[in-house]
């Protein structure tokens, strides 16, 4: 402080040192009151986005699972619902043409009881193809049985065999016309031929013997694939034995 003219105090440089000094400590404060709040602004949006983003990847999920579900996935253990065949529509069905036999074989093989399934076939048929390879086939096209109710499209009996022309899907929805035959034995309708089954027995051999010879080989075994491919062969074999059979009885019993 000084004396001015009058005698009255003034500020000095001093004092105006300490109010610039003051207004730098409040510039200082404010200011650093400002990144306070920004850094807390700063922090909020971080915890907002990254809230926004886990939100948004459990939607993703959700979306995801959901489908998923809606996918045709099948169940390895059990049919789904809506393709499961009822008891009351197979016991709805006619067995003139073999339509309930034919029924009631699919939902056998829908639950997986392959060796129940076995006695659906004529015992022929089963000797050449083999009990096991049959029964690995069976196996091997599980999704197929499970993918699908069939939809029989014709059902005729000639010459005392039943034979029926239907339409199934796969397990990518994908629709597989197909027929079966039958043959009354003791009055029961057996298997005696399945479209079917000829590739189902061929992928059977071929996956057995692949692992066998050639486990950890990248490309597949020629002797698998002879073998698969011979195995898909044993069904035209059998047919073929019964009508050199059905021929020779005809002879056999033709007038002389």
């Amino acid at each position: 402080m000084r004396l001015s003219a009058k005698g009255r105090l003034r500020p000095g440089r001093a004092a105006r040192g300490d109010r610039v000094a003051g207004h730098c400590d409040a510039g200082d404060g404010a200011e650093r009151l400002t990144r306070r709040r920004h850094g807390v602004h700063a922090a909020f949006l971080i915890c907002a986005c990254g809230a926004f983003a886990l939100g948004c990847g459990e939607s993703a999920q959700k979306h995801e699972a959901q489908r998923l579900e809606g996918a045709s996935i099948l169940s390895s253990t059990a049919p789904l619902s809506q393709r499961l065949i009822r008891q009351s529509e197979i016991q709805a069905a006619p067995d003139s043409a073999a339509q309930r036999t034919f029924l009631r074989l699919w939902s056998t093989l829908q639950f997986g009881a392959w060796d129940q399934a076995e006695q659906f076939f004529q015992p022929g048929l089963r000797d050449t193809i083999g009990v096991a390879v049959l029964a690995q086939g069976l196996a091997q096209d599980s999704l197929i049985w499970q993918a699908t109710k069939p939809r029989i499209a014709t059902a005729r009996v000639t010459d005392g065999k039943a034979n029926i022309t239907f339409l199934a899907r796969d397990e990518k929805d994908g629709v597989v016309p197909a027929s079966i035959s039958f043959e009354s034995t003791n009055g029961v309708w057996l298997v005696s031929y399945f479209s079917m089954l000829d590739g189902a027995v061929q992928r059977a051999v071929q996956l057995r013997l692949q692992a066998q010879l050639e486990p950890l080989g990248t490309k597949p075994s020629a002797e698998a694939v002879r073998q698969g491919n011979a195995a898909a062969a044993l069904q035209s074999t059998y047919l073929e034995r019964q009508l050199r059979s059905a021929g020779a009885k005809g002879q056999r019993q033709r007038p002389r």
